[in-house]
């Protein structure tokens, strides 16, 4: 069997099945050094046996990368998610996990007419969305 990584935390193990090894990384073992994995979303899983196969001391893969994947459970709150629940926050809208919220994102350049199209897409939205229309250039508004 060839060893991939360096096996910094030690998750390497074999099952031996009709007389052939196989290796695999112990999710198991990993938990003992980067905290409880069995929660994770199964595509997470899948990647971090992966991270742990290829760990190489942080040349393309590092022990911090496993633990990083481990703590997403911590504050799964990241990415578009985050995003949202910032937008919403800042709206004060409800911001429970089911409560849909339509944004649409563009971007303009300094000479791109924002000031025009937001004269004319503002009342059209205001009669088509409501409760609740802003258009910003957003400029590290939200996240």
């Amino acid at each position: 069997m060839t060893q991939v990584g360096q096996d910094t935390l030690k998750t390497r193990s074999t099952l031996t099945v009709k007389g052939k090894e196989y290796a695999y990384y112990s999710l198991a073992k990993a938990a003992e050094t980067i905290g409880d994995v069995s929660k994770l979303p199964f595509s997470l899983k899948v990647l971090l046996e992966n991270m742990l196969r290829f760990e190489d001391g942080g040349f393309t893969v590092s022990t911090g990368d496993a633990q990083a994947i481990a703590d997403w459970q911590k504050d799964p709150t990241t990415g578009k998610r985050k995003c949202k629940v910032s937008l919403q926050r800042a709206l004060k809208l409800d911001n429970g996990p089911r409560t849909p919220l339509i944004c649409v994102v563009g971007q303009f350049d300094s000479d791109g007419g924002f000031d025009i199209v937001s004269e004319a897409i503002t009342p059209l939205l205001e009669r088509i969305f409501p409760l609740n229309t802003s258009l910003t250039s957003g400029k590290g508004i939200f996240c």
